[in-house]
């Protein structure tokens, strides 16, 4: 007998679970942390282990669904945190250091390769709009915007107007 196949979007028990008490604890009690133990407990396996992705994709529906940012706590458990900065602060930084890293990888590792004319091309297409994107990230720089930003209100720039201003 064949198993049926899951929908794409069904959500899984554990998961569902899982979205029912991060509401029930955070949102609802206010409770200051739900910890790694009380989620687990909740399921019946470690959350911090074998059952990570379904907590991860609930954390992901809390956050949509509720509009809030959970925080992890190593080895504790989890908060609601408006610490928005800090959200994306943490984001440029491991933007930069992905792009750090993978981009010295493919330079060490086609450094001897001979490699087809078109697939160099776009090697350099990709280091050249990568090395862009850090431009960007990095603190010292994003200063001109800030100091836009602040001239003009608190309001995202529109993209060309941004790109003036590192030009």
């Amino acid at each position: 007998m064949e198993a049926k196949r899951k929908d794409q979007f069904e959500l899984a028990a554990d998961t569902r679970i899982l979205i029912n008490v991060i509401e029930k604890g955070l949102i609802k009690e206010k409770k200051e942390m739900l910890t790694y133990a009380e989620m687990s407990a909740a399921i019946g396996r470690d959350v911090q282990n074998e059952s990570r992705g379904n907590l991860e994709t609930a954390r992901k529906h809390v956050a949509k669904n509720n509009r809030v940012i959970t925080a992890t706590i190593r080895n504790v458990g989890i908060r609601l945190t408006e610490n928005f900065s800090g959200v994306l602060s943490f984001t440029a930084k491991k933007m930069r250091d992905c792009k750090r890293r993978d981009c010295k990888l493919v330079q060490n590792a086609i450094i001897d390769k001979e490699l087809p004319p078109e697939e160099r091309v776009e090697l350099m297409a990709q280091f050249s709009r990568l090395e862009c994107a850090g431009l960007f990230i990095k603190s010292k720089i994003s200063q001109r915007l800030l100091e836009c930003i602040k001239e003009k209100g608190p309001k995202e720039l529109p993209t060309a107007e941004t790109l003036k201003l590192f030009a």
